[in-house]
């Protein structure tokens, strides 16, 4: 109900009553202004969840590898962990599969003699870079070899997936050590990760393992 007014200041007391509203240009400013706060803020939040979740995929994958390599160690066995890359209705994945031998002896693999040792890993808008590690701080980029030159490989029915052909492949010895070739040794083993389904270079990050011990970096930008 509006304020009562004596005539003779009727001018002035709905002056001072009236309720003032946005303007059209008012309106227009913040609309616009709003706007671009939001285009600002929509890629920094995007960028912010890709690199959360390749930073969580990298750890799981950590955590599969150091598994791998203490299983190894405690059964007195041969482990092998395979990764395999794929496009699901164009997501990227990359799955992991850990298998370990069942005679102790490296030729289980060549014999098929092994049986699956860890639950699969699906890593989901993760997809493989062989190159784009190279430059993350810390890394020893002289000494490293990229599990794209494994020469290991085997093959593994992964649930309704069907078989799936491992051919980027690690193995761990019964000593801890690992090596990505039943001939030659190797020094330190690269497995580059980059946020997908499309990757911008920055979203990268690495796990060096040491061939001597297994030991496992992880590096990020």
């Amino acid at each position: 109900m509006p304020p009562f007014c004596t005539s003779p200041e009727m001018a002035n007391c709905r002056k001072r009553f009236r309720r003032r509203g946005f303007t059209l240009i008012e309106t227009l400013t913040v609309a616009a202004t709003f706007a671009v706060l939001l285009a600002l803020a929509v890629p920094a939040v995007t960028g912010m969840k890709r690199g959360q979740t390749l930073g969580r995929q990298v750890e799981t994958l950590s955590s599969t590898l150091e598994q791998a390599r203490t299983l190894a160690v405690s059964r007195n066995t041969f482990v092998w962990v395979g990764i395999h890359e794929k496009d699901e209705n164009g997501v990227p994945v990359v799955i992991v599969s850990t298998v370990a031998g069942l005679s102790g002896q490296a030729s289980d693999l060549a014999n098929s003699r092994f049986r699956p040792a860890l639950k699969p890993l699906h890593l989901h808008n993760t997809t493989l870079d062989a190159s784009g590690y190279a430059d993350l701080p810390g890394l020893d980029a002289v000494n490293n070899q990229d599990i794209e030159q494994s020469s290991l490989s085997f093959h593994q029915t992964i649930g309704s997936e069907g078989e799936i052909t491992f051919d980027r492949v690690i193995v761990f010895n019964p000593g801890g050590g690992a090596r990505i070739s039943e001939a030659f040794l190797s020094r330190l083993i690269g497995i580059g990760l980059a946020a997908g389904p499309v990757t911008n270079g920055t979203d990268v990050a690495a796990l060096q393992i040491s061939g001597l011990n297994g030991n496992i970096s992880v590096y990020r930008r």
